[in-house]
């Protein structure tokens, strides 16, 4: 299955929510990532929720430190915001957790979890689950 990210920015909220589905690659989330901080609505310090419970992750070392080089030379992409990753995969899990670790001296906080009434805690803004729920819904 070919892979997609779909993205909605909730001005209102203040959180970006990306879902990944099917198999992701680099050039996936590159492309995605210079498309998302184009946007007239991104905004650098909105929340992060990416919800990759319905894909595979197909991206190797090199290419994660790739990822994360990101946020040394874009400034659009390294403000204080957390950075919630939504998953219950090991091999989504090894990954983001490998990110996280590259990423440790960024202004970015990630947070690894597998349940979304635990994305909720880490959100700076407070919304509804059932909110957060239908936000994810629609872009699934």
């Amino acid at each position: 299955m070919f892979g997609y990210i779909n993205y909605k920015i909730d001005t209102e909220s203040k959180i970006l929510y990306i879902v990944y589905k099917g198999t992701i690659t680099i050039d996936n989330i590159v492309q995605s990532i210079e498309e998302i901080i184009s946007h007239p609505n991104y905004s650098v310090d909105y929340d992060t929720l990416v919800d990759m419970q319905t894909c595979h992750l197909n991206i190797n070392l090199k290419e994660l430190n790739r990822i994360s080089n990101f946020l040394d030379i874009d400034p659009k992409l390294n403000a204080n915001r957390n950075s919630i990753y939504l998953t219950n995969k090991p091999n989504e899990v090894v990954i983001t957790t490998l990110y996280s670790k590259l990423i440790k001296n960024s202004k970015v906080t990630p947070h690894i979890i597998s349940t979304i009434e635990a994305a909720q805690s880490h959100l700076s803004s407070h919304i509804e689950i059932d909110q957060l729920k239908s936000n994810l819904d629609s872009l699934r």
